[in-house]
């Protein structure tokens, strides 16, 4: 597993990558975007008041594809089911752990929808956080080449989009 961080371009965000390998298979490659916090202070830390390691690879030559956001709306999808985030979704800030939206994304469909309609890629973008006892509405919409996921917080706004792309 690689990691490495794009050139900054923002004062308080960071690009990491990641390239999954194994005896020179790609397995995965990624982008992330995320906000440094100071936990103690309970806000956002600019990069600059940071200390990094400076023995890290940079630059690795490895195509990842860039974060984009996704254009998905709620008119026309369905309503799949109703998730209530509990205490063993959470982390260590007390909101539903990023990975356990996946769970969410995956639970649209059955096994046989699966089979039927392999996943090639999952991609995700976080909109903002559930919390213990939200009832998270889960919706979803088929296409031809991919299906689209959105989980909405109780008041509606959108906690999650995803797309699901099928292999050919």
């Amino acid at each position: 597993m690689e990691t490495w961080l794009e050139p900054n371009k923002s004062p308080v965000r960071l690009q990491p990558n990641l390239h999954i390998s194994c005896d020179g298979e790609t397995y995965a490659v990624g982008q992330m975007e995320l906000c440094l916090a100071n936990v103690k202070d309970k806000r956002l830390e600019r990069l600059s008041a940071i200390e990094f390691p400076t023995d890290v690879t940079e630059h690795c030559d490895i195509k990842v594809p860039r974060v984009r956001k996704l254009r998905i709306d709620k008119e026309g999808m369905q309503h799949i089911y109703t998730y209530t985030v509990r205490y063993s979704d959470l982390d260590n800030n007390h909101h539903m752990n990023n990975l356990h939206y996946i769970d969410l994304v995956q639970n649209v469909f059955s096994s046989e929808f699966y089979e039927e309609h392999p996943i090639e890629e999952m991609e995700l973008e976080y909109i903002t956080q559930c919390y213990e006892g939200d009832a998270i509405d889960v919706h979803a919409r088929v296409n031809e080449t991919d299906a689209e996921v959105l989980a909405l917080c109780p008041d509606g706004e959108i906690a999650l989009k995803a797309v699901l792309t099928f292999a050919h």
